[in-house]
């Protein structure tokens, strides 16, 4: 049987010999277990189905391990976010954070804005409709006339950017639904800077903190990642939580800093069988009930690494922030060491 490098390159997957070399060292390997990313996402580029089985393409998935050559291609095992598993060719992968939009995050999210707003006026030129109801993931249907992104002018005055990412709109331009677009891979949900003084973000500093000074740093100087795990069952945590997600304002009227919801990867909005028209994202977040019972990620943590020329909460070339723990899971969680 042939090594998993070796099979790539050999059998040419992405081009040449080089680029074959490439593809596996860049996008395939740290992500097998035991490498340092496993457990980031990758997502399924065409979707694979069996009888029993249906992944569609844009699934967010998991590589779990290496299932050797099976008939003249490469095949990994993976789970869904979902939890569903199978194992399927490696061709079918493609990289973290891709899509038509390339790797930049804020081309995936324009992408993603730009999908939304052609979605609904194709509909709208179709129909010669002004608004149309436009079905959301948690039931709640909105009247909308179009999408557009959030810009600069929209928070003037505020110190920081707001959750909010795409506004959607009525036919008298009036807002409708604020949203927090994530792309296709584990994206951090917000920053500490406008709440290093929470008390629960000063507990997570003082951990990192007392990591760094009894574990050290790498041999080149670098912090190791390290998460701050937060927990959902203690309400001051769960509200931090939220905050993280739908914006500072959680709680409170919705708008840029208390979005509406939160779509993550691949984002549709089209007509269903039965005429409808629909928003469909591969995970999505509802804050409808805007209080302790909003949808949570329930494995959020505060998460420290280097970033070179980054200095967060004083810490020098740390970017520290809320993350999916599944951004680095084999990272140790230092509340466990220090609490």
């Amino acid at each position: 049987m042939l090594k998993f490098r070796q099979f790539i390159i050999e059998k040419n997957i992405s081009g040449g010999k080089n680029d074959g070399e490439r593809h596996f060292s860049q996008y395939i390997e740290p992500w097998l277990p035991g490498n340092p990313r496993h457990g980031e996402s990758h997502i399924l580029g065409t979707a694979f189905n069996t009888k029993n089985l249906k992944i569609p393409a844009g699934t967010s998935v998991t590589i779990t391990g290496h299932a050797g050559v099976v008939n003249g291609t490469h095949h990994v095992h993976i789970e869904t976010e979902h939890g569903e598993t199978a194992t399927i060719p490696v061709t079918r992968l493609q990289k973290p954070n891709a899509g038509r939009a390339g790797q930049d995050p804020e081309k995936v999210e324009n992408y993603q804005i730009d999908t939304i707003h052609e979605g609904i006026t194709k509909h709208l030129e179709k129909t010669g409709q002004k608004e149309v109801p436009l079905h959301l993931p948690d039931g709640t249907v909105i009247n909308v006339a179009g999408a557009r992104k959030v810009v600069p002018d929209d928070y003037k005055g505020l110190k920081y950017k707001p959750k909010a990412d795409v506004i959607f709109y009525d036919k008298d331009n009036k807002p409708v639904h604020f949203a927090s677009l994530k792309g296709y891979t584990q994206q951090q949900y917000g920053g500490i800077s406008h709440i290093v003084d929470h008390p629960v973000v000063k507990r997570a500093l003082e951990a990192f903190k007392s990591t760094i000074t009894r574990v050290g740093k790498t041999a080149d100087g670098k912090i190791k990642p390290m998460h701050y795990t937060l927990n959902p069952s203690k309400p001051e945590e769960r509200a931090l939580s939220h905050q993280s997600m739908y914006g500072k304002d959680h709680g409170e009227e919705f708008g840029l800093s208390n979005v509406h919801a939160v779509y993550k990867g691949n984002i549709s909005v089209k007509p269903s069988e039965d005429g409808r028209l629909v928003l469909n994202a591969t995970k999505s977040y509802s804050n409808k009930k805007n209080n302790k019972d909003s949808d949570i990620d329930e494995n959020i943590s505060i998460f420290a690494k280097h970033t070179s020329g980054r200095r967060d909460a004083g810490m020098e070339n740390t970017r520290i922030g809320f993350f999916p723990k599944s951004v680095r899971p084999n990272a140790p969680d230092v509340r466990e060491q220090n609490d």
